[in-house]
């Protein structure tokens, strides 16, 4: 059993996927967590330059990963993995990480106002049509298990996302066909954990972390488990 696991985990490839206003970079420990449990990664570049450049940025990414993909979403992406996995047979689970799991009918300012989220107070539109955070509420809503000088290091790497790709819509989700996890992190102040909880009940498996909303930065070995358990 452990000889057909172990090839099981070499077989297996995962994309990794970041949220509004980061970037590849912020899943580098996790990256490095992988590959010490010698799975292969990558983490996909959102370009944020409208939805479905993002949607399409995540399905070249599966596709050079090749087939038997476990896809990673964290916050924003959530949307966006769900729809470049639709009807893919090359992606063998999703993975939510404090992200959005939401029906064709759903959207995020809905689910932030009906869950008193404090992440809609601190973004603001910028010239050019761009959705900024607030860098004095980043560590707040993001890095709130990070000291003030790491938290400092990563909110100066944050770059606004587009009004486009922020307000866009799923059509029907891949995770209604693909096996999902949901990870929901307790500390999290950006999407409140009730909001998680309510969308975690549409996963097949369900874990938590006691985490702000970036795990991969305070738990990559945690969260890096919980992908080579996803597989």
């Amino acid at each position: 059993m452990g000889g057909q696991r172990a090839v099981a985990l070499l077989a297996m490839g995962v994309v990794l996927v970041h949220g509004a206003w980061h970037g590849s970079w912020c899943w580098d420990g996790v990256v490095a967590a992988l590959d010490r449990r010698g799975i292969l990664s990558t983490a996909v570049e959102l370009p944020f330059t409208g939805f479905d450049d993002d949607v399409e940025a995540v399905r070249q990414g599966v596709l050079a990963m090749g087939p038997d993909a476990v896809v990673v979403a964290h916050s924003y992406s959530g949307f966006v993995v769900s729809n470049a996995a639709r009807g893919r047979s090359d992606v063998r689970r999703l993975v939510y990480v404090a992200s959005f799991m939401t029906d064709e009918d759903e959207d995020a300012p809905t689910i932030m106002t009906n869950y008193n989220s404090q992440l809609p107070d601190a973004v603001a539109i910028e010239g050019d049509q761009q959705v900024a955070i607030d860098p004095a509420r980043a560590r707040e809503l993001f890095y709130g298990d990070l000291d003030e000088a790491s938290a400092a290091l990563l909110t100066a790497r944050l770059r606004p996302i587009s009004f486009a790709s922020a307000l866009g819509r799923q059509g029907p989700p891949a995770w209604k066909s693909i096996p999902s996890t949901y990870v929901i992190c307790t500390n999290d102040s950006a999407i409140p954990v009730a909001a998680q909880r309510w969308m975690a009940q549409r996963a097949n498996v369900v874990h938590e972390l006691p985490t702000d909303h970036s795990p991969f930065n305070t738990r990559p070995e945690d969260l890096a488990d919980i992908i080579s358990q996803a597989g």
